[in-house]
């Protein structure tokens, strides 16, 4: 469920960051994720376990959603290589270094605790984003210009100062209408995004079986390692991530 989730919330958690800004997007849907995980570890039910992980899995989708468009904010076209790999390297490298961590508690302590320890950690990466967006400020244009023309109206009293058209502020019902609609017509009419979203599912759906995979090859009913040693083969993927990272960007 959370995988699943992982590929819905970018249709709306993306568009809604280019009407309403990078900044608030992240802390929002950050601070709405972390709920979540204390209910992942006291769920009433598996039905309530699997809602629970679907809302997780919805709002740190963020994270793939905006990240992209951010470092677009913040580079030209010509110098997005390097902090494309960069993210690339956290997002491919994180899975295999959080399922080596985790794999001690896993082993040492209940089941439920896993999902607590995902909740601290998760927690401190919030405030680093908190603080980081506070002080970083917002990356979006449009939304910067749109402040920026009424701090000059504020200031001179001249109410024909404005942004152009494309990027003044709109209702909230034409903003709702275009921000959940967009996403699912270019999926529909656009064959770039329909191949472009077919390659990055199969990618995702190949990162996530190898994650299983390594549990039934390596675990009890294969060479029979323990959890920890499971997770310590991980380390082996996030060595070769970093490795090509770097022979990347040199």
């Amino acid at each position: 469920m959370y995988t699943l989730a992982l590929a819905f919330g970018p249709l709306f958690n993306a568009p809604a960051s280019e009407y309403f800004g990078r900044r608030p997007i992240y802390i929002l849907c950050y601070g709405l994720a972390l709920p979540w995980y204390i209910g992942s570890a006291l769920p009433p039910n598996l039905a309530g376990f699997l809602v629970f992980r679907f809302l997780c899995g919805f709002f740190q989708s963020v994270t793939l959603a905006t990240i992209g468009g951010s470092i677009a904010d913040l580079w030209t076209h010509h110098e997005t290589g390097l902090p494309m790999g960069v993210f690339i390297w956290a997002a491919t490298g994180g899975s295999s270094v959080g399922i080596c961590l985790l794999s001690f508690v896993a082993e040492f302590r209940p089941w439920y605790d896993v999902f607590w320890a995902i909740m601290g950690i998760s927690g401190g990466c919030y405030l680093l984003v908190v603080v980081a967006q506070m002080y970083c400020g917002e990356t979006r244009h449009g939304v910067i210009l749109r402040k920026r023309a009424a701090r000059l109206r504020k200031e001179t009293g001249d109410e024909g100062i404005d942004v152009a058209p494309e990027y003044q502020r709109k209702g909230f019902k034409e903003i709702l209408y275009v921000t959940q609609t967009r996403p699912f017509r270019f999926l529909a009419t656009e064959p770039v995004v329909q191949f472009g979203a077919l390659y990055n599912g199969y990618l995702f759906g190949i990162s996530f079986l190898l994650n299983g995979a390594f549990t039934l090859v390596f675990g009890p009913k294969g060479h029979g390692l323990s959890i920890t040693q499971v997770g310590l083969c991980f380390l082996g993927i996030f060595g070769g991530i970093t490795m090509f990272t770097f022979t990347n960007i040199i």
